[in-house]
């Protein structure tokens, strides 16, 4: 091996600037081993990988170790990372334990679709602004959206049989409920409790929970009903449309 070349620095320290690896017939020049922000590593460092042995033969090493440990801890970070909480624009009722079976049941002709979420789970605040989306479409009087925290609520979770365990992968689960009763979910479970595949997407919704028809039916049910008059007679209408009631 070559005899480094020193030169003195600030406050008279010595530091490598250039030295020759001897292989074979060959002599490859290398630099020293510095930090990437260009600044030379510790004399006791340069002692330790150049000090008369060749203890690390790539002196490239020790910073191509510190950069993929850096891309790792960057990927961990992200894989782990949740997005924010939606705080956007929609047309949705947040229930309570106390509160959801009562709104379900206060008016047996309002359809109801009902997600079941938890604020740790990745996959709901993916679905999030997906369903606040649907909300502003095709929230009407006669079809209602609403959500409720099944990571809060627990015993929510146990009565509306919707498992909260990262392993069943149920977050989100969507709820249709019609006349205070359910008439379909997805993901459904399949005979381990774990959920079927099935991607929250917003045409996806839509196709499997026909909102275009449930939206229309609504809008159809909801339209107020002609008052009877005084004394429980409909009035009757002549050819010229001119209402009048019978004597």
């Amino acid at each position: 091996m070559g005899t480094p070349a020193t030169s003195t620095g600030h406050g008279g320290a010595a530091h490598w600037e250039h030295f020759h690896v001897q292989q074979g017939s060959k002599r490859h020049p290398l630099l020293p081993p510095r930090h990437p922000d260009g600044s030379a590593l510790p004399h006791t460092l340069h002692r330790l990988l150049w000090g008369g042995r060749n203890l690390i033969p790539n002196p490239a090493w020790p910073f191509q170790a510190l950069r993929g440990a850096q891309g790792s801890v960057v990927a961990v970070f992200l894989m782990t990372c949740k997005p924010p909480l939606y705080m956007g624009p929609e047309y949705i009722k947040y229930f309570s334990d106390k509160t959801i079976d009562e709104e379900l049941d206060r008016d047996k002709r309002v359809t109801w679709i009902v997600e079941f979420f938890a604020n740790w789970s990745s996959e709901c605040q993916s679905f999030a602004p997906i369903f606040a989306d649907l909300s502003l479409k095709y929230n009407c009087s006669g079809l209602h959206f609403g959500k409720v925290d099944v990571g809060r609520y627990t015993d929510v979770s146990t009565r509306y049989k919707v498992s909260t365990s990262p392993l069943t992968k149920q977050l989100p689960t969507l709820i249709l409920f019609q006349g205070g009763t359910e008439t379909m979910r997805r993901p459904q479970i399949d005979k381990k409790g774990r959920a079927v595949s099935w991607t929250f997407s917003e045409e996806n919704v839509i196709r499997e929970f026909n909102l275009n028809e449930l939206y229309q039916k609504a809008k159809k049910q909801a339209k107020p009903r002609e008052e009877e008059p005084p004394g429980g007679q409909a009035p009757t209408r002549h050819p010229d449309g001119e209402a009048k009631k019978d004597k």
